[in-house]
């Protein structure tokens, strides 16, 4: 074969080309014979097909008649000929009638869908990728003169996404579940703001929909000054060493953006703080319940004491200023509404009560800060670390360090196959007990997802996943707490098994959880936006995990572990003989790794 050194020259600068495009750059395609130009791109929430993509010549926000425009095909492909007009500085819009479809609503219009038409922008410099990541971009370019590098990084840090996150790759087939499903919490936003405003009010409509949704997210982290801040019900194995307040901040909806009110307890030691301050730990508790009432700071106010008093006695006595969420939609005088193991739910309810608590702390604390938590506070804990660029963001004399995540919730989708397969292979008497135990734990954790999905953009639907039997305790019970709604959902899994129906059946009869529901890639997709550690997290995190934990099973952790290295995440998994998911905060070997985490982490 011969050489042709004008080809490799050709092909080499090319290659060069579309790696600093970073895989979804311009894409712009000249036709030789006519000289038209012609943009190449996708249209993505998920893929939209249906949008009108146009050349915005006049800079307002809107594709009028006689700008270049064509129509987004199913995979949210465009060619866009732009003929000869000049392109810089311009942007690329998509405007998306409620007509059209998305590929995440299963052939459903946005219409039938329930949601409302909504515009998107990217620079026409990178007009490969038109999404509501560049659209939140685009909106930081104008509103602060920014160059788009500089305005992806902003968003990111707000969004919690490293900032090393590719905004111009294609989302939905890199599959990323808390990447997209933040492309889609975002794209609900676009949709309110245009819905808020009326035809013909702005000259801007793209920069007025930004503005909405920038006024929603200012003040994040803002101490709220007029609630009480005692703290009742304090055990007295805390008030010996530490003075307890409560902390009330703001912290974004999930479901909406608007800023809402967020609760947390702070735990100060009695002693004077150092020279330059004291390190604090954001810890996070586990599961506790969904409802408002079920936040830790109501259950010790209500004299019901403090699961993890130990613990954080323990951090107070070795120096640490310990602060302790509520997590979002709970906490004292504040509206149901908790996103349960929902990923940026968490990552902003930790993220930003650190925020809230240097600027009320002042300089008794150094600034230097992580995150310990168990369980549910486990996976909180990672959220946390996901969002500590945002805490940075917000107030600059933070510097996260680390984690230590115990026991945390992951990998939901294989926690249930686990659980299934457990259940249905039990056809013989001998086998029963130990998946009527499975069937307990399956049945009360995915009735709180369920529940917590409620505040979130894409709710579970209870009356499909659901057989009759649990369907109908998660709607009258689901809001009682952990140990009511558990002996609730145990009792009637006995009732069952002693019922002549059992008798003459198996526990996989039992007419809860339906694993064929589960699997289906609507709801699949929601479980993989709630896992935790599925971007590079900052700092040096350690993870303490039981060997005969059987709510947060090892195999999990695991593949969690796995999943964090795979992403270069800095992290330890530790793991401990005979010790169960409570149990292994007691293990005097994970009680000193713990400590000697935090202690290596907070060297100057």
């Amino acid at each position: 074969m011969a050489f042709h050194s004008n080809n490799f020259l050709y092909v080499f600068l090319m290659t060069l080309f579309v790696a600093a495009c970073g895989g979804g750059g311009s894409n712009k395609e000249p036709d030789t014979q006519s000289g038209d130009v012609f943009f190449l791109g996708n249209v993505i929430d998920g893929y939209v097909a249906g949008a009108t993509v146009c050349l915005d010549l006049n800079a307002n926000g809107r594709c009028d008649v006689g700008e270049p425009q064509t129509i987004s095909e199913a995979n949210g492909a465009f060619k866009l000929n732009v003929k000869n007009a000049s392109t810089k500085d311009l942007y690329i819009l998509a405007e998306i009638p409620d007509s059209a479809k998305d590929s995440d609503d299963e052939g459903k219009t946005l219409a039938q869908a329930g949601k409302s038409g909504y515009t998107m922008a990217t620079p026409s410099a990178f007009a490969g990728i038109v999404s509501p990541f560049t659209t939140l971009a685009v909106g930081k370019m104008q509103k602060d003169g920014l160059s788009f590098a500089d305005a992806k990084g902003q968003v990111l840090l707000s969004l919690g996404l490293p900032s090393d996150t590719d905004i111009l790759q294609d989302h939905v087939k890199a599959d990323n579940g808390v990447v997209r499903a933040t492309a889609r919490q975002i794209a609900t936003q676009l949709q309110q703001a245009q819905s808020a405003l009326t035809t013909g009010q702005v000259s801007d409509r793209l920069k007025a929909i930004n503005d909405i949704i920038a006024k929603k997210r200012d003040g994040a982290g803002t101490i709220i000054t007029d609630r009480n801040t005692r703290l009742l019900g304090i055990p007295s194995s805390i008030s010996n060493s530490a003075n307890g307040s409560l902390l009330f901040y703001k912290i974004p909806s999930t479901r909406t953006g608007e800023l809402i009110t967020a609760s947390a307890m702070v735990f100060t030691p009695k002693a004077a703080a150092p020279t330059g301050g004291r390190s604090m730990i954001v810890f996070a508790h586990g599961t506790t319940g969904v409802s408002s009432k079920c936040a830790p700071s109501n259950i010790m106010q209500s004299g019901n004491g403090y699961a993890y008093a130990d613990l954080v006695v323990a951090l107070v006595n070795s120096g640490y200023v310990v602060v302790a969420p509520d997590y979002e939609g709970r906490g004292p005088d504040i509206p149901d509404g908790h996103p349960y193991l929902h990923v940026a739910s968490a990552g902003n309810s930790m993220a930003l009560a650190a925020v809230a608590a240097k600027k009320s702390l002042g300089a008794s604390l150094s600034g230097a800060w992580a995150i310990m938590g168990h369980s549910q506070g486990g996976h909180a804990a990672l959220a946390g670390a996901q969002f500590a660029g945002l805490a940075s963001q917000i107030e600059s004399s933070l510097r996260y360090k680390g984690a230590v995540a115990i026991a945390p919730a992951s990998n939901l989708s294989l926690a249930l196959d686990n659980s299934i397969e457990t259940i249905t292979k039990a056809t013989a008497p001998a086998q029963f007990q130990k998946a009527y135990e499975a069937l307990g734990i399956l049945n009360f954790y995915s009735s709180y997802v369920a529940k917590g999905s409620d505040y979130t953009i894409e709710p579970l639907p209870v009356d499909t996943v659901f057989g009759e039997r649990l369907r109908a305790l998660h709607k009258a019970s689901a809001g009682d707490c952990l140990d009511a709604y558990y002996a609730t959902v145990q009792r009637d899994i006995s009732d069952y098994a002693m019922s002549s129906q059992a008798t003459l059946s198996t526990p996989a009869a039992y007419k809860g959880v339906i694993a064929e529901e589960f699997r289906k890639p609507s709801v699949q997709r929601m479980l993989r936006s709630l896992e935790p550690g599925t971007v590079r997290l900052p700092g040096d995190t350690l993870i303490i995990q039981g060997l005969d934990d059987t709510t947060v099973l090892p195999a999990t952790t695991e593949k969690l572990t796995a999943l964090m290295r795979s992403n270069q995440t800095v992290v330890t998994l530790k793991t401990y003989e005979k010790a169960t998911h409570s149990g292994v905060l007691a293990v005097p070997a994970a009680q000193q790794d713990m400590f000697s985490h935090l202690m290596s982490i907070f060297k100057p």
